[in-house]
């Protein structure tokens, strides 16, 4: 049964609820069903879900990334039709990687306070609960507005020439075009160039296993 389905906002709404002890094993198939649209760049978990206050009737509530509006459009449909066969309580929002950047602030800061990675295009899986997993930092950027010179300054810094930059110092990857995973340690320092050089960021936590990231460098990802 779907209600209140609009191009913003879409609810999935069946009669029967969750129970806690279910909760992982609900969205490693929403996960699953999601990511088998391979334009899919992101799964991010928020509100109580990702807070640890849901109840038996709280919905899950993801933000579901495509690189641009034409990806989006593109798999609309079938993105709502893969999470209407699993028959749970969803609230999904599809957006671009732009959208999440330049988003209302209170919904900026629940995702930043709040919210779990649950997928990013290399991919990784992540727990809800994590036990054995690193904690580890998905930093979203833009440089939209910057004159050339100021972004070839903070790439410089970021990336180094020949990968010798604090990316490759820090033991992060990059996720495609203005994305970063990289150790919460080791996060500052990548905070501070982007933002000395004004470039705008969204910064999400995420637990990851180190394992993960080495495999992403071994298969010949960018460091």
């Amino acid at each position: 049964m779907v209600r209140g389905r609009r191009r913003h906002l879409n609810r999935w709404s069946v009669s029967s609820v969750k129970s806690r002890e279910t909760q992982t094993s609900d969205l490693h198939e929403l996960v699953g069903s999601i990511t088998s649209l391979p334009a899919v760049i992101g799964v991010l978990l928020f509100g109580s879900s990702a807070r640890g206050d849901f109840d038996e009737l709280s919905d899950y509530d993801l933000l579901i990334l495509f690189e641009d509006k034409k990806a989006l459009w593109k798999n609309w449909d079938r993105l709502f039709q893969e999470i209407g066969k699993l028959n749970l309580n969803v609230h999904a929002i599809p957006q671009t990687l732009e959208e999440l950047r330049t988003a209302n602030p209170v919904f900026l800061k629940e995702v930043e306070e709040h919210g779990k990675v649950l997928f990013a295009k290399a991919p990784f899986h992540v727990s809800v609960k994590p036990l054995n997993l690193k904690p580890h930092s998905l930093i979203i950027y833009s440089m939209s507005g910057l004159n050339y010179k100021d972004k070839m300054r903070a790439l410089y810094r970021l990336y180094g020439k020949g990968g010798g930059g604090y990316l490759a110092r820090s033991g992060g990857i990059k996720l495609g075009n203005s994305c970063l995973v990289v150790p919460s340690e080791v996060e500052k320092e990548a905070i501070e160039i982007l933002t000395t050089h004004r470039v705008a960021i969204t910064r999400v936590e995420a637990y990851i296993d180190p394992e993960d990231i080495e495999k992403i460098k071994a298969d010949g990802h960018p460091p």
